[in-house]
């Protein structure tokens, strides 16, 4: 694996998912502006600006159990902190039969344009019964915009913005908006094993 980059006032956020269905975890990483010794403030704000309506697809049998930390100064150390749990933490859906290699998509927008300024979340463990021939059902997509737009809001508002990060070009910047697509995607590692 190749080293981070050093991307200044930028921390690595590496969110932990694990199901009682799968032995293999599944993380999402995404990217805050924080100086790198506001890792817990950071982490007090994930708590607060979270909601259970960001994972609204996923069975309530999947959690979100730690974030782990990586300011990219190329001074800090990775620090992993373990979230509060409860339903915030949890997918919504009802426990059933999941698509394991799909993933719902969350597509994060700047105002800068090309590859190097998109990014997205993928979101593990679509229930079948919330999607259609690959399509996310328009409830389920009308949640995820609604969670994230706000998700978005509320750590910009804290001093924490969402960020795309480039490590090829080793810069940021900030999301400007956030769409749930309802086409399904796949992600390459994103094979679970059953337990």
């Amino acid at each position: 694996m190749a080293p981070l980059p050093v991307i200044p006032s930028v921390i690595r956020a590496a969110f932990t998912w694990t199901s009682s269905e799968y032995t293999r975890h599944s993380v999402n990483v995404m990217h805050f502006e924080s100086d790198g010794s506001d890792i817990d403030a950071l982490h007090t704000q994930l708590e607060a600006a979270v909601t259970v309506q960001m994972w609204s697809h996923t069975p309530n049998t999947s959690h979100i159990t730690s974030i782990r930390y990586t300011p990219l100064d190329g001074l800090g150390a990775s620090i992993e902190r373990s979230t509060t749990g409860g339903s915030k933490w949890s997918g919504n859906g009802t426990p059933g039969t999941t698509t394991p290699q799909v993933a719902a998509i969350i597509k994060l927008l700047t105002d800068a344009r090309g590859r190097s300024f998109r990014g997205r979340v993928y979101l593990p463990w679509v229930g079948e019964g919330d999607a259609t021939s690959g399509i996310l059902s328009s409830i389920e997509v009308t949640a995820l915009q609604g969670a994230w737009t706000t998700f978005r809001g509320a750590m910009a508002g804290a001093g924490f913005p969402l960020k795309v990060a480039s490590y090829k070009l080793s810069s940021a910047a900030n999301v400007s908006s956030i769409v749930a697509e309802s086409q399904l995607a796949t992600q390459r590692r994103r094979q679970p094993r059953p337990t």
